[in-house]
């Protein structure tokens, strides 16, 4: 007992001695939080959010890197008031509740996703519904009662409504290959977001003919570029790089020749245009070389987060996609670009593409559509 009490006091004066020490070191950057919101101002909504993220979690990095380390060692399954948890395998999970959809919500959203496929068809295109993975608790017994959530549940409803429509759908939680995530962040990682793009392609070629060029996703035909320890995820940016550890970021690049032009819109304005190779017109190196940036899932498309247009200037296809998602799609957006003349990628999210998608997809009259979304999307004003 004397033993854990001379432990635990100890602990405690490393704590606050972490504490004062974060506080000292950043007090002379607050001149810096200042500049940083004024000149936000005149940047975009995503790169002004993105400021502010990396300025206050970098101020405060010693601190919680040395908050999470003592819960480290305290053997702590939860962090933060048990807003973050880990599992056996050290993956890392930021609890939230999601109760169980009702019958009238799943059918309120399958009522969307049908009048975009009718919409699709009518212009004489093809809908497809790709429901992908997502990192959450459910099912894993040593984190069960930590939060209550409903979401692999609520997947699969809606899942079996849109099917039951007659409406074309793959579910990516049936390949193990495609279910595999950074153990600091949410998101899946970037070569399950590759064998995603693989799965999804080839579904879509059983059902009709898009000319698909299977030995274009040959691994062989890719380079891996791995930045190593380099990723600190949504989650583990809360509990400090030596609670969970720091994930390596890779990015699968094609050894064959590529030539895109790429452009994020926001409420219809260019915000950003990039030409070149695969690297050059989709990713943004200056994430992936600036240590002091944790968010290394943004250096993907460019940080493009509301409309996003790449035309792919080698291809023989005329054929163009629009593909709506959340920021899952946004690695998918890159590789799914290897096969179509014009990809459109457009986020749901609020915030981000809010607009009318049956506006959209009736101007554009695109070839096929992808909905790999779970929620609902706007159709009406």
């Amino acid at each position: 007992m004397k033993a854990i009490r001379i432990r635990n006091i100890i602990v405690a004066i490393l704590f606050i001695c972490g504490v004062l020490f974060g506080m000292v070191i950043s007090l002379p950057s607050i001149a810096s939080i200042i500049d940083k919101e004024l000149v936000s101002q005149e940047t975009t909504r995503f790169k002004a959010f993105e400021e502010n993220y990396s300025s206050i979690f970098t101020n405060y990095d010693s601190t919680i890197n040395i908050y999470g380390a003592i819960q480290k060692i305290l053997g702590k399954r939860e962090v933060k008031n048990f807003d973050v948890v880990k599992d056996d395998a050290g993956q890392l999970y930021k609890t939230e509740t999601m109760e169980r959809s009702s019958s009238k919500e799943v059918n309120q959203t399958a009522d969307i996703y049908q009048t975009l496929a009718y919409a699709t068809e009518n212009n004489g295109g093809a809908f497809f519904f790709v429901q992908a993975p997502f990192k959450n608790t459910e099912g894993i017994q040593e984190l069960k009662g930590y939060d209550d959530s409903y979401m692999d549940t609520n997947f699969t409803s809606l899942l079996v409504e849109l099917e039951r429509r007659n409406i074309s759908a793959i579910d990516l939680r049936n390949f193990k290959e495609c279910c595999q995530y950074y153990k600091t962040d949410h998101h899946w990682t970037v070569e399950s977001s590759f064998s995603a793009t693989v799965k999804t392609l080839e579904f879509i070629q059983s059902k009709i003919d898009i000319g698909w060029e299977h030995d274009k996703y040959s691994l062989s035909n890719y380079s891996t570029l791995t930045y190593p320890s380099s990723f600190l995820g949504s989650n583990g940016i809360r509990v400090g790089k030596y609670y969970g550890g720091a994930d390596d970021f890779n990015i699968l690049v094609p050894n064959y020749k590529t030539d895109f032009t790429y452009q994020h819109l926001v409420d219809g304005a260019i915000t950003k245009e990039q030409s070149g190779d695969f690297f050059q017109a989709f990713i943004d190196k200056s994430i992936l070389t600036d240590e002091t940036y944790h968010n290394k899932y943004n250096a993907l498309l460019q940080g493009g987060y509301v409309e996003n247009i790449i035309t792919n200037h080698c291809i023989g296809n005329d054929k163009k996609l629009l593909f709506i998602s959340h920021s899952y799609g946004r690695p998918m957006t890159q590789y799914l670009s290897l096969s179509f003349s014009e990809v459109r990628y457009l986020d749901p999210q609020d915030g981000r593409y809010n607009d009318n998608y049956l506006t959209y997809i009736n101007d554009y009259k695109p070839d096929i559509v992808i909905v790999m979304y779970d929620d609902l999307i706007n159709i009406e004003n």
